[in-house]
């Protein structure tokens, strides 16, 4: 689905509720907080939003309940601490760019009980 240039949460409710292995949504290159709240339900393994190229504490902290294994959001190119945090506490693991990288895994060691990405 990364044709999808937007996604409402109604949307995202039926998408949700995918039971297959990757859900690609490169596509997107915003994402409100309801919209992200209900993607973290995704039941995937994977769940791709590598067309974020920002993202705001609040949109943060709601994909930090992704329950997909896996949350690519290599668009990201710089996060501010609040956001790195909130990402932080995702349980999955997240793919994203390697200075990103290192900022949420230093507020993982620091502020979270949840593990550095390998």
């Amino acid at each position: 689905l990364n044709g999808l240039t937007t996604l409402d949460a109604a949307a995202a409710t039926a998408l949700a509720g995918f039971n297959g292995k990757v859900l690609y949504l490169n596509g997107l290159t915003t994402l409100d907080v309801e919209t992200a709240a209900t993607l973290a339900g995704c039941k995937g393994k994977e769940l791709y939003l590598n067309g974020l190229t920002t993202l705001d504490a609040e949109t943060a902290t709601a994909l930090a309940g992704c329950k997909a294994k896996w949350l690519y959001l290599r668009g990201l190119t710089t996060l501010d601490v609040e956001t790195a945090v909130a990402l932080a506490g995702c349980k999955g693991k997240i793919s994203c760019r390697s200075r990103v990288k290192a900022m949420i895994d230093r507020c993982r060691s620091r502020f979270s009980s949840a593990p550095a990405d390998d």
